[in-house]
Formats: C-alpha cells, sequence, structure tokens
C-alpha cells in the first residue's frame, strides 16, 4: 500500500510541475471581503461618522466581531461545565458500594453531557476563531487600501514629512498590530470572566484555601502589564530605527534598479553584434 500512494502521489506530482497555477487554483476571497468594496465601505462610513476612525472601524467589523464574542462566551461556558460534569460523574461512582449495582443509568448523563459539552467547545471555539481572523483581516485590508489611496491622493506640498518608511510601517506594523488586536480583543472579558466562574467555583468545592492561587493570579497582572508597557517602548524606538532603515533600502533598490536599466540597454545594443560575428565567418576574418 505504502508503494501504491507514493506512486500515485509521485504521478499527481509529475503532472502538476507543467501546469501553472490559475485563479481556480487559489482560495477566492468572499465578495463582501474584496479589497475594492471594503475600500469603498470604509471611505463612506468614514465621511458618515465625522471622520472618526474608531467608529468607523467598529461598524465595519461589528457584523462579525458581536457573534464571535457569543461563540466565545457558549465555548467559555462548555469548557468550566466540562469539570463539573467530571465530578459528579466520579462521586456517582464512588457512591455506588455495591459492586452488582447498576452505575450505568447514574452515570449515562454526565458522560453524554461531558461528550455534548467537549464537541460545543470544540466547534465554538473554532468557529470564535475564524469570526475574530474574518474580523482582523476586515480591518487590516480596509486600512491598507486606506493608507495607499491617502498617500497617492495627496499633493506634493501634503506629502513633504512623509516617507517611505512611514508608510511601509503604516501598512506592514500597525495595521498587523489592530489584525492581532481583533483576533485577541474578546480575551479582555473572557479571562477574567472565567477567572471568577473559577474561585467561585473553587469556593464552594474546597473553601477559602483556594485563594492563595487567586491572590497569585491577580499579583501577576502589574507585572504581566509592566512587562507589555516595557515591550511597547522597545517597539516604539524600534520604528525610528526602522524607517531609517527602510529609506536605506530603498536607495540602494533606485541605484541598483539604474545600474541594471543600464546593463540591460548595453545588452540590447552589443548582443545583435555578437551574434552577427558568430553567424558571418567573414567578420570573423575581418576582426582576426
Amino acid at each position: 500500500m505504502n508503494r501504491i500512494f507514493k506512486k500515485g502521489a509521485r504521478q499527481k506530482y509529475d503532472k502538476s510541475v507543467d501546469a501553472q497555477l490559475t485563479q481556480n487554483d487559489l482560495y477566492r476571497t468572499p465578495k463582501n471581503d474584496e479589497a475594492a468594496l471594503l475600500n469603498a465601505t470604509f471611505f463612506s462610513v468614514y465621511k458618515e461618522t465625522n471622520f472618526n476612525i474608531r467608529r468607523t472601524l467598529w461598524i465595519l467589523v461589528k457584523p462579525i466581531f458581536l457573534p464571535a464574542g457569543i461563540c466565545q462566551l457558549v465555548a467559555l461556558a462548555a469548557q468550566l461545565s466540562v469539570p463539573i460534569c467530571v465530578m459528579k460523574l466520579l462521586q456517582e461512582i464512588e457512591s455506588k458500594v455495591d459492586p452488582s449495582e447498576n452505575i450505568i443509568s447514574g452515570t449515562i448523563g454526565y458522560v453524554l453531557a461531558i461528550f455534548f459539552l467537549s464537541v460545543t467547545n470544540a466547534l465554538c471555539t473554532h468557529r470564535y476563531q475564524f469570526l475574530s481572523y474574518e474580523s482582523g483581516i476586515i480591518i487590516r485590508s480596509a486600512l491598507t487600501c486606506a493608507i495607499y489611496q491617502k498617500s497617492l491622493d495627496l499633493s506634493p506640498r501634503g506629502r513633504m514629512g512623509l516617507t517611505s518608511g512611514t508608510v511601509a510601517n503604516l501598512v506592514a506594523t500597525d495595521t498587523q498590530k489592530l489584525f492581532e488586536v481583533m483576533h485577541d480583543g474578546h480575551q479582555i472579558w473572557s479571562c477574567p470572566l472565567a477567572i471568577i466562574i473559577v474561585v467561585a467555583l473553587l469556593l464552594l468545592i474546597i473553601g477559602p484555601t483556594c485563594l492563595v492561587g487567586a491572590a497569585i493570579l491577580i499579583g501577576l497582572v502589574p507585572l504581566s502589564k509592566w512587562v507589555a508597557h516595557w515591550i511597547v517602548q522597545i517597539r516604539k524606538k524600534r520604528v525610528a530605527v526602522a524607517d531609517e532603515r527602510v529609506e536605506i533600502v530603498s536607495a540602494m533598490l533606485q541605484e541598483e534598479l539604474v545600474w541594471c536599466k543600464w546593463c540591460a540597454i548595453l545588452i540590447y545594443l552589443f548582443l545583435p553584434v555578437q551574434h552577427s560575428k558568430r553567424s558571418n565567418p567573414l567578420l570573423l576574418k575581418v576582426h582576426s
């Protein structure tokens, strides 16, 4: 079977080497997420909101970002319900002292609940991630199109002080950070909610001793905030260096492009002469 599989895969690979990719081989972007439509929608909403960028971005991703939050809430509820069902299942099994006593009737409900809660958690988690990624892609695409259109519409006087490095950082770095914010945005409320629910359940089950772990978790919040602030400060210093680096690389590429053009012109002029020398033996004798 292994040989047959390798032979079939090899045949498909050999066929795909000579074939060329077409539009049908690529993932088709949904019509609502196409760049042209997002660009037109962004500027129309931007004017309606009196040039408020935050409200504009919120209106663009609201139909997708809110369902992602609902999926995250359902997944969180299912995730926190599974340990409770497991605890009830173990208690039910331990309560059956007599080995001959049937335990299926008392435990089948908890087993089915664990199964359906696990399936619900998996489906809602993947749906939440998909919608969060889609909302981030919408914001990144809309802002990228808006930045390029704005930079093209600027007058020569308006472009004073605007370098290619600044535009490159806006497109490559800032839009990517907004994409990451949209993907992890619902963690702002879901993580504290999960901690509160878990601490409350542990208080009911274990008692006040669980407050030690909760205090450690709460104490780590300022430390995480300090680390995040330190990383942000480093990134701000890196942005200035990145602008300068992009400017240097752009200047080098422009100089290399000029030399490439001159080389192409020289090749275009002297290649026919060399070809005529090789094809005509009389010219070879004359030059020799």
